[in-house]
């Protein structure tokens, strides 16, 4: 399991995967468990997904460290993930995490028993019942002139949670606003300013591995 945010930045990609939330309750009132079911079954549903989102990064001072704008193509287990710094390919069996700063791409086996959020996002969002208490209640509140909906999931004692507490800020439809992940180490992750769609054409696997241009001239630390 990868360790919570930073290693080699793909935990970024968890952060993208709450864009596509969507509440199948139309009651005024959304409770936790209706917010993570609909997320879990709009997932299940959708072919693939193209997201764009920015993200950010507070230490435990509240010091802003990394603000990045991120966009990925999601299909089940398999994504793309491109930032300014760190792309991550994964076809569902293998990850290539291309740091073009450092000047090489690592090549790990992608665990699908493990359910974490950058190792295999369906199984973790699946498992949230199992590992987080929901509030009864929703909070609402308007934002920006859109109807707001705020949850925060909360770690069950004695379940081994990668962040203690996830605060989701929702529109009535249930597009996320913002989606806010508070680690162990008193880090702050943010993702907000979504955009993304639903695609219709088709994303053959190989675009989920990156080609032999994209590594060209890079250090390849193969570590399967």
């Amino acid at each position: 399991m990868l360790k919570p945010l930073f290693r080699n930045n793909s935990s970024l990609l968890f952060f993208v995967l709450f864009l596509f939330l969507s509440v199948t309750s139309n009651a005024q009132s959304k409770t936790g468990a209706q917010v993570a079911n609909g997320f879990v079954d709009f997932m299940r549903s959708s072919s693939v997904v193209s997201a764009s989102f920015v993200f950010a990064a507070n230490d435990a001072s509240g010091k802003e460290v990394v603000s990045l704008k991120c966009s990925l193509v999601l299909r089940g287990n398999f994504y793309k993930m491109v930032n300014e710094n760190i792309e991550v390919y994964c076809d569902g069996k293998t990850k290539w995490i291309i740091n073009r700063d450092a000047g090489e791409v690592s090549i790990l086996n992608n665990d699908s028993a493990v359910p974490d959020p950058s190792e295999n996002p369906l199984a973790f969002f699946a498992s949230l019942k199992e590992l987080y208490s929901f509030p009864n209640k929703s909070t609402q509140k308007v934002l920006n002139g859109v109807k707001a909906y705020g949850v925060s999931l909360t770690a069950l004692k004695g379940k081994i949670a990668a962040y203690p507490v996830i605060n989701l800020l929702t529109e009535e439809n249930g597009r996320p606003l913002s989606v806010e992940f508070r680690g162990k180490n008193g880090f702050v992750y943010k993702a907000e300013s979504f955009r993304f769609i639903q695609l219709t054409g088709i994303v053959k696997d190989e675009d989920f591995r990156p080609n032999a241009s994209k590594l060209k001239g890079l250090y390849i630390n193969d570590l399967r």
